[in-house]
């Protein structure tokens, strides 16, 4: 019999098992996220735990959770922005993202995600930028 279309696969049931879980925990944010961090390929960390400490630092009202296994940073309960790690989904690049409801609108045209593969000081500099105008 052939596999319906809109049918979960086996890493989409799996990310929703790992979502309720989190949900369950009541755990500190920045301690989960860090090791979520540390579980990453050594240049995922890199970036990763880059981001991590700018946002902590830049936007503290900002406040690390995990979401489906990877680094969330919520307000007032509300993903504002998030990581995901290419070796999880299977990328070839890290992806950092908004949440719909705080995209960060540019015209008629816009991106609500980002592909890093490297992250230097004006990348940065870049993303942060959206990430406080997002929070407003």
């Amino acid at each position: 019999m052939p596999e319906r279309s809109d049918a979960l696969s086996a890493e989409e049931r799996k990310a929703i098992r790992v979502r309720a879980a989190e949900l369950k925990k009541r755990e500190d944010g920045d301690a989960a996220v860090r090791a979520i961090i540390g579980d990453m390929t050594p240049d995922e960390q890199e970036i990763a735990l880059r981001i991590h400490d700018a946002i902590l630092e830049r936007v503290p009202q900002l406040q690390p959770k995990p979401r489906y296994g990877q680094p969330a940073y919520y307000r007032d309960g509300k993903v504002v922005c998030f990581f995901m790690a290419a070796s999880k989904y299977g990328t070839t690049s890290c992806t950092f993202g908004f949440d719909d409801a705080t995209l960060v609108q540019d015209g008629g045209v816009w991106p609500s995600a980002y592909g890093i593969t490297t992250l230097d000081d004006e990348d940065e500099a870049r993303l942060l930028a959206l990430v406080e105008r997002a929070v407003g």
